[in-house]
């Protein structure tokens, strides 16, 4: 069974970067960060290190070739990331590390496990029936649990809306479709609900099913986004006419009432630059005012704007 490690390195030697796999399974083999590649190991060793660097750095291409450490052959493949950094990928044999696949997959296991109790993100697995088969830190930290009593409740519990007959529908629809994002509330330990955006797959290992999901709160965002909402409504519907320009003069946005006074349509006015709406408007003068505003936030002046039928009005 073989992996592969990848290690980058300077034009001295220096390793700047080593993966997550290389740093765990052949620590006792590889150099660490900081280290020096080419003074690693005993001096036969160093000496294929330091010629193969030396062909990478003298080359644009690909460079293959196989490195004997310890008694072991790896094969190696490097290129030249820039002019003073390369990366080198070590294809590696279990055995040549004296370690065994079960240990390589215990170590893997408590990697997964351990990414997945601390993520920021909740996670829950929940079985065919709706109880819960595992979950991490986040989620009881979301809904105010302590780990037993989360043990104790079923998705029902946390989730208002769903009941048994909808659960299974979700389940049929996670094996005919594979994943599923949807919005939806659930009920903290002290009954208060939240918006949250949940995020699910069907794992099936050897023919054991359950329901993964991803959870982010996005209550706050809700809230936000309600709040635009009614920002926008209110600035369609004033009476006063409003209008957003852009940078370079052109209309962004604009309300019923300033489409009324001028007596243009919504598209008419979208297309229009400031300088139509006010011939004395010149883009040095826009320019000018922009970079004041920009250092005041806001500024008044009394101007003259052309109608759509050329009547002049007089502005604030």
């Amino acid at each position: 069974m073989t992996e592969f490690a990848a290690i980058e390195i300077n034009s001295v030697g220096i390793v700047n970067y080593i993966s997550i796999p290389s740093s765990i399974f052949w620590k006792d083999i590889l150099p660490a960060k900081g280290e020096n590649l080419l003074y690693h190991w005993k001096e036969s060793v160093n000496e294929q290190i330091k010629e193969f660097v030396e062909e990478i750095f003298n080359s644009s291409n690909q460079i293959k070739r196989p490195i004997s450490i310890n008694s072991h052959t790896f094969n190696c493949t490097a290129f030249r990331s820039s002019s003073d950094k390369a990366t080198i990928c070590w294809e590696i044999d279990y055995r040549a590390t004296h370690q065994s696949i079960e240990n390589v997959k215990n170590i893997r296991m408590g990697l997964v496990n351990f990414a997945f109790e601390n993520s920021n993100t909740a996670i829950h697995f929940v079985n065919k029936d709706g109880s819960f088969y595992d979950f991490n830190n986040a989620l009881n930290s979301m809904l105010g649990y302590t780990r037993e009593e989360f043990f104790k409740l079923t998705i029902f519990d946390i989730n208002p809306t769903i009941n048994e007959e909808y659960w299974q529908k979700v389940w049929k629809d996670l094996k005919e479709n594979g994943a599923r994002t949807v919005l939806a509330k659930q009920m903290k330990k002290d009954g208060s609900l939240i918006d949250i955006e949940l995020k699910s797959i069907l794992i099936n290992y050897d023919g054991f099913e359950l329901n993964c999901a991803f959870i982010n709160d996005i209550t706050e965002r809700k809230k936000l986004e309600e709040s635009l909402k009614l920002v926008d409504f209110a600035f369609r519907n004033t009476s006063i006419p409003m209008h957003f320009l852009k940078e370079d003069g052109q209309v962004f946005d604009c309300n019923h009432a300033a489409c009324n006074l001028l007596g243009y349509t919504r598209e008419e006015y979208l297309s229009l630059p400031v300088f139509q709406l006010n011939e004395n408007i010149t883009i040095d003068f826009y320019n000018r005012d922009w970079e004041t505003l920009t250092e005041t936030s806001n500024r008044v002046l009394n101007f003259k704007i052309t109608k759509k039928n050329k009547e002049l009005i007089d502005c604030e």
